[in-house]
């Protein structure tokens, strides 16, 4: 017991930890968005999930906030989707490697992994029909982004990114209803909801690289763990101390894989849980709430993937972005 003590790091950290509530965070416009809705952040598009009711209501609260900047410069949105893709194609890469090695694959990485095509494809149609010359001639925002693409972060993040017409339709005319809009903007809605939609996968992507990280260097331990309690129990004691002077993450997703390796295996299983239970009770924490804690949060991610290639990517976007603007020319007034 002395030497598990004095095996306890002094830090301990966990950065994949679920966010529960998100700061709010003040904006370019005024308004008082959450720092989920920061343009460059890192934290997923998620709010309370409204009802129509709730949306048209939140929809003018947005208009009300939303001030117009003078100069219109799109070419943050083009360089954060290039580096989105770039953030993904990482992501499957890790995620494809460790596939390889026979590892255990989260729900929505497996997802990720099976549709990264859709993905692919999304992003580079989206591309091409969202030129440069296009994105500079709609209205922008202070914060240096098109005001159509604000609101389609807005939709994502209170719809849990399943963008329905109705509720699509309810937004906008609540939002025109203190707001009107430019039949240029009413246009880019589709594609602005897909930027959003790539946006926050790429968010939630990073969440599961470093969810797939920590499995890794948890899966590297507990394997090694294991060889010395079936080959020389007595350096049990010297491998636990190189993992602790290694200071893995103790993150949920790195105990949950590490406890689940070691599960059964009596030696190795409970001189490690001792030192685990020693490091947590510091923070206030146990194993088994940080592993509750990551099944929660593989949960909630399972559900935010799928969310990013909605049905109309299999019926293609330019057809689906076509057959919205014929549906709505003329009923949408404002330029």
């Amino acid at each position: 017991m002395d030497m598990v003590r004095r095996l306890v790091p002094r830090i301990i950290t966990d950065k994949d930890a679920i966010q529960l509530d998100t700061p709010f965070a003040a904006t370019g416009d005024g308004s008082p968005l959450r720092g989920d809705r920061d343009l460059a952040g890192e934290l997923p598009l998620r709010g309370e999930l409204f009802s129509t009711e709730q949306l048209q209501r939140h929809a003018r609260t947005v208009a009300g906030f939303h001030r117009l900047a003078g100069q219109r410069e799109s070419g943050k949105l083009l360089t954060r989707l290039a580096d989105n893709e770039r953030v993904l194609l990482d992501t499957y890469e890790l995620l494809a490697a460790a596939a390889s090695r026979a590892r255990r694959i989260t729900p929505a990485a497996e997802w990720l992994l099976d549709n990264f095509y859709l993905v692919e494809e999304q992003i580079h149609s989206t591309r091409r029909l969202l030129p440069r010359s296009y994105l500079d001639q709609l209205p922008m925002l202070a914060a240096d982004c098109p005001r159509t693409y604000r609101i389609a972060m807005e939709l994502v993040a209170h719809t849990d990114g399943r963008v329905e017409a109705s509720g699509l339709d309810a937004f906008i005319a609540a939002y025109q209803s203190v707001c009107p809009l430019t039949l240029g903007e009413l246009w880019s809605m589709p594609l602005m909801l897909r930027l959003a939609l790539i946006e926050n996968l790429r968010r939630v992507a990073q969440r599961l690289a470093v969810s797939r990280h920590h499995r890794d260097i948890a899966a590297d331990w507990s394997d090694r763990l294991l060889q010395a309690a079936e080959k020389r129990p007595a350096d049990l004691v010297l491998v636990l101390a190189d993992m602790t002077r290694a200071a893995p993450p103790l993150s949920g997703a790195f105990l949950a894989d590490f406890t689940r390796t070691l599960q059964g295996h009596s030696p190795a299983f409970s001189l490690a849980a001792t030192w685990l239970e020693h490091c947590l009770s510091g923070q206030g924490l146990t194993i088994e709430q940080m592993v509750l804690a990551e099944g929660q949060g593989q949960a909630a991610r399972q559900k935010m993937v799928p969310a990013a290639v909605p049905p109309m990517v299999a019926k293609g976007i330019e057809a689906e972005i076509k057959a919205y603007r014929a549906e709505r020319r003329g009923t949408y007034s404002g330029e």
